[in-house]
């Protein structure tokens, strides 16, 4: 094996088992080898498999851990050495690690592998009872939790602007100002208060008279520009702050209300103010003050009028912030009701989103030590991969596993136990604050284990990527930007020498931009050079595999990696026009595309049928292709309602025998058909048999052949956002599509599985983890995002509104901070962009560009760099692979269909306990005692609330987690129906009957080898292919070692239909466990219905 510069830290990363490390794992360093190189060392040491977690960012980057951990094992007891473990077993294992090994291989699917959320999950899941969650609920994904709180938003924007409103009513007022605004910006609040769930706006602090400072501050420099005779442009910005003045002057006499406070808030644009903002500019005035004064007076005139306008602006931001603070939390407190709505939509609907999912987790380790430390027993080797992605609270949860159990100290002071913490990541990478990741937890993180382990930081640094020439440049660029920041820079080192392509491994291509270049201009014409490099590039350049293979370049080998995702359609357009194959992964284009377009006048159509327009659009679209004259003249065939003059209207109440067009008849006549069932067909349904009886599919695809695998992953997209509709949802579905297609709304398109034939366009966030010979990074014309309109101050986690861009004083520092850490992760971001090139670099070059796009962002050292010259390659024309064509007969897809499914039988899944109507038929024999009592004497209510407490008691009383004396019991009765919010049954009463049923004569032979809630699966008595699987309350082990299996019932009345349901239900879990005898305990009662051995019928 090759000696590499970091061979110490690499060792000590697969070998110092007993020791807590954070590897600081750069670009391209193999750090899913490392990861998975760590755990196959724990489990050769005979490390238990299921006490290990691997904890990973993404569930395709647990899957590639997961599969490497099993090559390595595979390869080992193989007897083979893979090249990233000579390192740990330069002789290869020991026998003894060797029977280790095999042994974990035999029960690797124990090993936990999987995102932090799933693995919060499972947490859960197991202590579902102090996390108050449904066991059973389903997990809402970021777009599909977005999906539901936008729903759930609309109804209740218009629920709350239908009802009646009061003159003082915040969001009616707003609305009437601005509607389109006003709903944009409550949306955008709301989704930052969920993100920022404890955090709030500060009180409102308008008081009277609050503007004299501000007024003041302006009639003071106007009293300075008098005395030194200003000159006239001087006199002029004075006089538009007094404008500005005037507008909050005398309106604070006394409090105003919120109406007021709306329209203070929007003074009327002044010359002073930045563009589309009310920020007041910066005074930059010292070298015509230097043309007024001379060298004498020039400078003192410039200081003092500098602090003059510093006075103002200070007061002015102030006021501004005031206002704002008010506004601000007159919307916190309306928004409350919305995310109630939310949390009330989650409960019923039995689900949570991520947020649900980290908070909950975290708050259920902080609120239970016993949790705390059966999860920790539980998992006492902990790996967490891409840790410069973590938020607080996912730190935290980690942190509280790793740590001592018994320790108090908040989670960052506790004490790590040696070995149980393993951390992989890399701070240069970290480019994810949009989800909420924080640079800052990973640097607290990283100084307090260093604190508390000295020489515990490991740097990586060997890079088996890229070329030296591209590392060397990337060091060169991103050095010192990065080494300012305080996670520093490690420099990268290359194991790849110079390419074999003749090529500079890095380049730049010039476009030429005029000065003042609008942005569009500046894309397109960086768009067709970049289009034109790609078509010159692909089939003509010879490149040199890592494995040592060399073959032309492909199309699937160019990545063009954009910063933003902004209009990144005039790069696809550009390719297009090159006749190149390309794939976007980028661009949040779906509402431009023709296919979305096609399917928003489909369901349109379906929604209204007296929407002609859509129709229209419909039949004259690609999908029908009728031309205007064909529909004018199908429009003057039809007859007239029977009004002289009326022109004549295709609809889709026309009657389809009265159209001579044969293809337009066909289709009105699909389209009505679909139309009767809107009502009683969910969305999703209907429109997937829209698709299919319009050949929506087969059209797209003969259309547009080398773009068919995009817009029939969009049509698949757009379908799949229909399942979120119920029966009667289609309306609702309908002008939600509508608005968002009218407003233009930034939507992902349909994800396409890259075929390693076509040009890739991925955002830079995406790309991380992927590699591409070939990298042209794309779109840096543009500007980075600006700062979010509103602010979460950390000290004192609090919400701010920064309105109208004005920063108030007490703001400046969170505001400036929060700019400050953007701009960082901008160059990580460009960092990330240029570590993902194997072969290739190119960056384009603009002779002009704004001082604020993505290309003065950071100094590439372009002068160092030569211009790509493709002269000399030998120029041959893309020739898109031959389709394959489909050789398969109905015939042969018969006999696959039938050697398939006789392959690969289906399961089927028999629930006993959950009421499954599958029953298995099993003889039962008489039971004794048919006619005990089963009507208690008492009247008492029941219901399911009291079945689940009795049962929750029973369990409790089993397991010794209860003490049996009644109070306990009552107590924790009375406990339990406060958690699940009822009034109802009587704490008492059933604290008697758990009791009562534990001293029942017929069980005291059984007491003290009763365990409580057993799970039992196994093979149903009718077939392999059914499975049997459920929880039986109690089972008891007998003298004799046989099993008798008890179940809990807490009917107050059974009717006989049901008491022969709950014999057959406890039959089957006696047939799968072989249990002898079992008894249903019916607790009101008392009365015990014993069931021997089934015989099967």
């Amino acid at each position: 094996m090759t000696r590499i510069n970091d061979e110490g830290d690499r060792l000590r990363a697969l070998t110092e088992l007993k020791s807590t490390l954070l590897v600081e794992s750069a670009a391209g360093t193999g750090k899913t080898s490392l990861l998975a190189g760590r755990v196959v060392m724990l489990l050769a040491t005979g490390t238990n498999v299921r006490s290990i977690a691997a904890i990973t960012f993404t569930e395709l980057a647990a899957g590639e851990l997961r599969g490497r951990i099993a090559q390595y094992l595979d390869a080992l007891l193989a007897g083979k050495i893979p090249e990233e473990l000579k390192l740990a077993f330069p002789q290869g294992p020991t026998p003894d690690q060797v029977e280790c090994l095999r042994a974990a291989a035999s029960r690797l699917d124990e090993l936990t592998a999987c995102t932090i959320h799933s693995f919060c999950l499972d947490l859960l899941r197991t202590h579902s009872v102090e996390a108050r969650i449904d066991p059973g609920a389903e997990i809402l994904d970021r777009d599909q939790a977005e999906f539901a709180f936008d729903a759930i938003f609309d109804q209740w924007w218009r629920d709350r602007l239908d009802k009646p409103s009061s003159a003082n009513d915040a969001l009616a007022l707003v609305a009437c100002k601005d509607p389109i605004g006003a709903e944009r910006l409550l949306r955008e609040f709301a989704k930052f208060r969920r993100s920022h769930r404890n955090a709030r706006p500060l009180p409102p602090e308008i008081e009277a008279n609050d503007e004299l400072e501000f007024v003041e501050a302006v009639r003071e420099f106007r009293r300075w520009c008098d005395r030194v005779h200003a000159p006239g442009w001087a006199a002029e910005e004075v006089a538009a702050l007094e404008t500005l003045a005037s507008h909050f002057e005398g309106r604070f006499d006394s409090l105003p209300k919120f109406e007021q406070l709306w329209d203070l808030a929007h003074p009327t644009p002044l010359p002073i103010m930045r563009k589309d903002t009310f920020d007041l500019r910066e005074y930059r005035r010292r070298s015509a003050w230097m043309r007024v004064g001379g060298k004498a007076d020039g400078d003192r005139l410039a200081d003092e009028a500098e602090l003059h306008y510093a006075v103002c602006r200070d007061a002015y931001g102030t006021l501004m912030g005031r206002i704002a603070t008010s506004l601000v939390s007159v919307f916190s407190t309306e928004l409350d009701g919305l995310l109630a709505n939310y949390e009330a939509f989650k409960r019923r609907a039995a689900v949570v989103d991520f947020d649900d999912l980290l908070f909950t987790c975290r708050d259920v380790l902080r609120a239970y030590p016993e949790v705390r430390k059966a999860s920790s027993d539980r998992f006492s080797r902990i790996l967490v991969d891409e840790f410069q992605d973590t938020d607080p609270v996912q730190a935290e949860i980690i942190f509280l596993l790793a740590t001592a159990p018994d320790d108090a100290l908040g989670w960052l002071e506790r004490r790590l136990r040696p070995g149980n913490l393993f951390l992989v990541g890399d701070p240069k990478q970290a480019i994810y604050r949009f989800r909420g990741a924080d640079l800052a937890t990973y640097l607290m993180v990283r100084r307090a284990v260093e604190a508390e382990f000295p020489d515990s930081i490991l740097r990586v640094t060997t890079n088996f990527r890229s070329r030296t020439d591209i590392l060397e440049h990337v060091n060169l660029c991103f050095k010192d930007p990065l080494a300012a920041q305080e996670s520093g820079y490690v420099p990268l080192h290359g194991t790849r020498g110079a390419g074999g392509h003749g090529l500079p491994c890095v380049a730049k291509t010039t476009i030429h931009l005029l000065p003042n270049t609008g942005v569009d201009s500046g894309r397109d014409d960086e768009a067709r050079a970049v289009a034109e490099i790609c078509r010159n590039l692909i089939g003509s350049l010879e490149i040199c595999l890592k494995n040592g293979e060399s073959r032309p370049l492909a199309p699937g080998d160019i990545a063009l990696l954009a910063p933003v995702s902004t209009n990144l359609w005039r790069y696809e357009r550009a390719l297009e026009e090159a006749g190149l194959p390309f794939a976007s992964q980028a661009g949040k284009n779906l509402f431009r595309r023709q296919e979305t377009q096609d399917f928003v006048a489909l369901v349109r159509t379906l929604a209204d049928s007296r929407d002609t327009l859509a129709l229209g659009a419909l039949l004259r679209g690609p999908l029908v292709g009728l031309s205007e004259q064909e529909l004018l003249t199908i429009a003057a065939d039809l007859p007239t309602a029977g009004h002289d003059g009326e022109f004549p209207r295709l609809s889709l109440q026309s009657v389809p025998e009265l159209i001579q067009h044969d293809v337009a008849r066909e289709v009105l006549t699909i389209l009505r058909d679909l139309k009767r069932r809107v009502r009683s067909t969910a969305p999703a349904l209907l429109l997937a048999e829209a698709v299919e009886r319009l050949r929506v599919r087969a059209i797209v695809r003969a259309r547009s052949a080398d773009q068919a695998t995009r817009s029939l992953a969009n049509i698949d997209s757009l379908l799949e956002r229909a399942r979120s509709y119920g029966v009667r949802g289609f309306s609702q579905f309908a002008r939600d599509l509508d608005r968002e297609w009218s407003n233009g709304s930034g939507q992902s398109e349909g994800m396409v599985e890259a075929d390693g034939q076509s040009i890739e366009i991925v955002t830079v966030h995406s790309s991380k983890g992927l590699e591409w010979p070939v990298v042209i990074p794309i779109n840096c014309v543009s500007q980075p995002r600006r700062p979010e309109k509103f602010v979460y101050r950390r000290n004192d986690e609090t919400l701010h509104w920064a309105l109208g861009s004005v920063t108030p004083p007490s703001l400046k520092g969170a505001l400036q901070g929060e700019i400050q850490e953007k701009r960082n992760e901008d160059l990580r971001l460009l960092y990330v962009a240029c570590t993902r090139a194997m072969e290739l670099l190119v960056v384009p070059a603009f002779t002009w560009s704004d001082d604020a796009s993505w290309a003065k962002l950071l100094d590439f050292r372009l002068d160092q760099v030569p211009e790509l010259d493709l002269a000399y390659l030998p120029q041959r024309s893309f020739i898109p692979p031959a389709p394959v064509e489909n050789q398969q007969s109905a015939d042969l897809f018969a006999a696959e269909q039938l050697r398939l499914e006789k392959a690969h039988q289906l399961i089927r899944w028999i629930h006993p306990s959950d009421s499954d109507p599958d029953v298995v038929p099993i003889q039962l024999s008489t039971p004794q005692d048919e006619g005990g009592p089963l009507q208690p004497s008492l009247t008492i209510e029941g219901g399911r609330t009291r079945g689940v407490i009795l049962h929750k008691l029973m369990e409790e009383l089993l397991t010794g987690e209860l003490d049996g004396s009644f109070s306990a019991v009552k107590s924790r009765a009375d406990v339990l129906r406060k958690q699940l919010d009822a009034s109802t049954p009587d704490p008492e009463e059933m604290a008697s009957t758990a009791l009562r049923t534990l001293s029942l004569a017929e069980l005291q032979p059984f007491q003290g080898a009763l365990t409580a809630e057993v799970t039992i699966y196994g093979v149903a008595p009718i077939s392999v292919q059914v499975l049997i699987v459920g929880r039986a309350d109690a089972v008891a082990r007998v003298g004799d070692g046989s099993l008798v299996v008890f179940d809990w019932k807490s009917d107050i009345a059974p009717k006989e239909s049901d008491r022969s349901a709950y014999r057959q239900q406890l039959a089957q879990y006696m047939h799968v466990i072989g249990a002898q005898r079992g008894a249903i305990v019916y607790m009101t009662s008392g009365y015990v219905d014993w069931i021997a051995a089934p015989r099967l019928a």
